[in-house]
């Protein structure tokens, strides 16, 4: 049996395929929306705002699953902290007093502030005024600060002239290699270390890992932890 449907203005039960010409017939000129009830509209209205709320939801996930990708990708391009690690070791040799280093087994028993750089990095040169005053807070304490220039194509005449330029870098200065860069995954300049030589004497540890200049304050306060005080 066919299912009925009341026509919305008379309410007379019309088949629902002769609706249309039953409205043009019988009630010409009307409106079938105009006589739809309130209620039926209020259920149109609120399915509308359901979907429009399910719409909002499904955006917000998505915009979440692409910024956790996003987050992803970067995270996979940054180096690991070295924190707690072994540190690996290398030698240099202090360009002014052509004195010798193994880091960091030249150094038992003792703190290193280690800084890579590059002598066209303009935040390593705005940041030698804070390793001046460092080494000369910790002048007469187990605390040795090094930098090692890292830049292609780096010679001892081109690092002694920088630090002609630059006075108050009066700690050791010395050449670097690719595969040193590598070893403390640095992946740009300034990148900081301390290695500590106290606790674990035989080969050292990494207990500071930054890339970036730093406060005086903070590192202050991480070597004074490691002394102790």
């Amino acid at each position: 049996m066919t299912k009925m449907r009341r026509c919305p203005i008379c309410g007379s039960p019309v088949k629902p395929e002769n609706l249309t010409r039953h409205l043009r017939k019988v009630h010409p000129g009307e409106s079938a929306e105009s006589h739809i009830s309130k209620a039926a509209k209020k259920k149109a209205k609120a399915r509308t705002g359901i979907r429009r709320r399910e719409g909002t939801v499904f955006a917000g996930i998505a915009i979440a699953i692409v910024v956790i990708i996003v987050l992803a990708i970067v995270y996979r391009g940054q180096p690991d902290s070295m924190v707690g690690e072994e540190a690996p070791g290398f030698s240099i040799v202090d360009v002014k007093t052509r004195i010798p280093y193994t880091v960091p087994t030249s150094f038992h028993g003792e703190l290193i502030f280690m800084e890579f750089f590059q002598l066209s990095c303009t935040a390593c040169i705005g940041f030698i005024p804070t390793v001046a005053q460092l080494q000369e807070d910790f002048k007469t304490e187990p605390v040795n600060f090094i930098s090692i220039d890292i830049g292609q194509g780096g010679t001892e005449a081109a690092l002694l002239n920088f630090l002609d330029q630059h006075p108050d870098a009066q700690w050791t200065h010395a050449l670097g290699t690719s595969n040193m860069a590598s070893a403390y995954n640095v992946g740009g300049t300034p990148k900081l270390f301390i290695i500590d030589l106290i606790e674990e004497p035989v080969n050292g540890i990494v207990k500071y890992d930054h890339l970036g200049t730093d406060s005086y304050s903070n590192i202050a306060s991480i070597l004074n932890n490691l002394l102790g005080k």
